[in-house]
């Protein structure tokens, strides 16, 4: 039997789907969502692993797929480490790699919902239906990252879709298919169970068919044979110890609230109170409408199977709150379906009343969707891989790193490099320039580093941005082994830039300033450093230049230039230089220059 299509309308006016005015605003809406879904993307394959994403493949996905499915704590999101563990390189800590699979996810995810509505002549719902998943920051900030939530919430829709299938028409392949998805969702998510029972249960209650109960039983015992080598331990977190060990996020129906609002619309900080509103009118509308009108529409079902999934959570008050974001793809299938249903076959309301509606719902997320592309931020989670370009390309190739905390999570991004385990309270900082630790925000604040007064008269630190209590932080001393000559021009107090204490600084005059370092003999230099600490008034922007000399036949590469926490870093790529200029504009006077050293390539061996 044949998939029932929508009956034509009962009275003679146009899909309001169909008119030229729609499909424009449709189309600039679908742009805009593409390019911001985009820029996230690109943001997310080129950023930093955090720790969980890390943690999964030094434990998981790295070490092969049968420990990864033989050994299990929550964060062995089974499926995504399964299929990451039998491709190439698995132990690649490349952002690109690990979060490609996560992306292409949610690509097909807003193909299929495209696909969906289009088929139906509901194209302008279609781009609609992806605003809170694709045009959303906080559903991408999670779906993209390397773990199981992207391809949990493409198996949900596929899910969902087919549900409103099913819903017609229960035939014995789509059954099979449908078992497959919940099988493979629950893989992906344990969480995905608290949503497949309840879709099963609603699906035999309609149909009340034999192939449904067979079809269940047949998702469970799959899916408990998929988990025989981690189901005591998958029971023991079911009994209690997840809850006890990760809280108890599910303990009050505010939790609902928060799924609802973090990955179906957004964060308040970007999400605005008039698109919260309109979420309350559409779910509103949709249950007044469907319940009145057609009890037995597909989109009920699959709404109702949501909200059951969210009682099973406070019923168990086990789930994290993020666990529960694959729901978001089937919300907004069952409410845009019904929004469609209204729009387009509701004789009651108005032709005119019905663009009204259409049109207003796409210029609210037009204006939405462009404003968020122009106030666009992206910092990651934790910024591991920052961190280790940053010693990379600053500090001599046989230079001593610690790490504060996960030594392993550094040196993923440093293969030549060995990262060991750095002690605050029992190592203190390291005496001389041929030492850097990495402070990282997982360390508990009573254990972070903290330097004393003298501590800080020669210490330098450079903050790397992140989310994740805000920053990690490089600290380093000044390298009292001299590579090179420093003279200065300009500043107030010269001398002050080469003693390489950091309460003396002398201050760039109303011309600005300049500062020649000069090398001698055949050393290849690594970088340049310069401690600037800025005025009072901010600068409008940064405008040191540089200007680099060779003796020798050897072509350089241009210097790369940057200020970070009133560090000028000035990358030379290894060359052997003669000398290099370093040039602050007249826009720097007040400022202070306190230091100015240089690494070379590598540090002599001692002897």
């Amino acid at each position: 039997m044949q998939i029932q299509r929508p009956q034509p309308h009962d009275f003679p006016y146009p899909s309001p789907f169909l008119r030229r005015p729609a499909l424009a605003l449709t189309f600039m809406l679908f742009a805009i969502t593409v390019l911001f879904a985009a820029r996230f993307a690109k943001e997310m394959l080129t950023s930093s692993l955090w720790n969980d994403e890390l943690y999964s493949i030094l434990n998981y996905s790295g070490r092969g797929p049968i420990t990864t499915l033989t050994e299990y704590i929550p964060n062995n999101h089974i499926l995504y480490n399964l299929l990451n563990s039998i491709g190439p390189d698995p132990t690649s800590f490349s952002p690109a790699r690990v979060r490609a699979m996560a992306t292409a996810a949610i690509a097909v995810l807003g193909l299929l919902l495209l696909v969906h509505f289009g088929v139906k002549r509901q194209l302008p719902v279609g781009v609609l239906s992806l605003q809170p998943l694709i045009g959303n920051y906080e559903f991408l900030d999670l779906s993209l990252q390397g773990r199981g939530y992207g391809v949990a919430a493409l198996l949900a829709a596929a899910a969902g879709l087919l549900l409103i299938s099913l819903h017609r028409t229960p035939t014995t392949g789509r059954l099979v298919f449908f078992a497959s998805l919940n099988v493979l969702g629950i893989l992906a998510l344990p969480t995905f169970a608290f949503w497949s029972i309840p879709l099963f249960i609603i699906l035999f209650l309609r149909h009340r068919h034999s192939h449904i109960v067979i079809a269940a039983l047949g998702a469970a015992a799959a899916t408990i044979l998929l988990h025989i080598g981690v189901l005591p331990r998958i029971l023991d977190n079911a009994m209690g110890g997840y809850g006890e060990e990760w809280g108890r996020q599910f303990s009050r129906i505010t939790a609902v609230y928060e799924s609802l609002r973090i990955y179906f619309v957004g964060s308040p900080e970007r999400a605005s109170d008039a698109l919260l509103t309109w979420l309350g009118l559409l779910l509103v509308l949709l249950v007044a409408y469907v319940v009145r009108t057609t009890p037995d529409a597909p989109e009920l079902s699959l709404l109702l199977s949501v909200f059951v999934a969210f009682g099973i959570c406070l019923t168990l008050e086990t789930p994290l709150v993020r666990t529960t974001s694959f729901l978001a793809p089937p919300l907004s299938i069952s409410v845009w379906s019904a929004v469609a249903r209204f729009i387009d076959t509701r004789p009651s309301v108005a032709p005119k009343g019905r663009e009204f509606i259409l049109y207003g719902l796409l210029l609210l997320f037009l204006v939405r969707d462009t404003r968020k592309l122009f106030i666009f931020h992206f910092v990651p989670i934790e910024s591991w891989k920052t961190t280790a370009e940053l010693v990379s390309s600053v500090f001599p190739e046989n230079v001593s790193v610690g790490a504060t905390v996960a030594p392993d999570f550094l040196s993923g991004y440093l293969p030549s490099r060995k990262v060991r385990l750095w002690e605050p309270k029992s190592s203190g900082l390291p005496e001389d320039c041929r030492t850097v630790v990495a402070d990282t925000a997982m360390m508990p604040t009573d254990n972070r580093i903290r330097l004393s007064t003298e501590e800080k008269r020669s210490t330098a630190a450079v903050f790397v941005p992140q989310r994740r209590e805000r920053h990690q932080i490089v600290y380093f001393r000044p390298c009292t082994e001299s590579i090179a000559e420093v003279s200065a021009s300009g500043i107030g107090s010269p001398s002050a830039v080469r003693d390489l204490d950091f309460q003396s600084c002398g201050t760039i005059g109303a011309g600005g300033a300049a500062i020649r370092v000069t090398f001698g003999g055949d050393v290849r230099v690594r970088s340049i450093l310069v401690s600037v600490a800025r005025p009072a008034t901010d600068i409008p922007r940064f405008e040191a230049r540089v200007g680099t000399g060779s003796a020798f036949d050897e072509p350089c590469a241009a210097p790369v230039v940057s200020l970070v926490d009133g560090i000028v870093i000035i990358t030379t790529k290894d060359c052997r230089l003669k000398s290099a200029d370093i040039t602050f504009s007249p826009e720097w006077s007040g400022a202070k220059v306190c230091e100015a050293w240089a690494y070379p390539s590598r540090f002599p061996v001692h002897r």
